[in-house]
């Protein structure tokens, strides 16, 4: 894994791994495999995106492939198509905030949430 921020404002064909975030800008288009700490898509992914806090389509992103985040969020506006998953991160705050199995406080074991969406930006 690599490490700093990656910013797209052309085109990109690859892939990328690091800790910081990526940003596919309006006029940017990757065929790509994203892993960053926060993924924020305005222009145009191909490939799959995850991201370890969040991933964001936003109102002009256009997204073909699967998003995987504690927490992903469509801009109105936004086309996708693929799966989402969402799942709780493994651990939540401090270390000294877990509770004896290991879980969050009041959060449910293995939960998890896999939908299949398909959007049409067509209005």
């Amino acid at each position: 894994m690599g490490e700093g921020s990656f910013e797209c404002s052309g085109s990109f064909d690859g892939k990328i791994d690091i800790s910081g975030d990526v940003i596919i800008g309006q006029s940017g288009t990757a065929e790509a495999e994203l892993k960053a700490r926060s993924i924020n898509i305005d222009g145009r992914l191909h490939g799959d995106a995850t991201g370890t806090e969040k991933v964001q389509v936003g109102a002009s992103g256009h997204v073909e492939g699967n998003l995987r985040a504690p927490a992903v969020q469509f801009i109105e506006g936004a086309f996708f198509e693929g799966n989402v998953e969402m799942r709780r991160p493994e651990h939540v705050g401090s270390e000294g905030n877990s509770t004896s199995n290991g879980e969050a406080a009041g959060e449910p074991s293995g939960e998890e949430s896999t939908n299949d969406v398909v959007s049409d930006d067509s209005r």
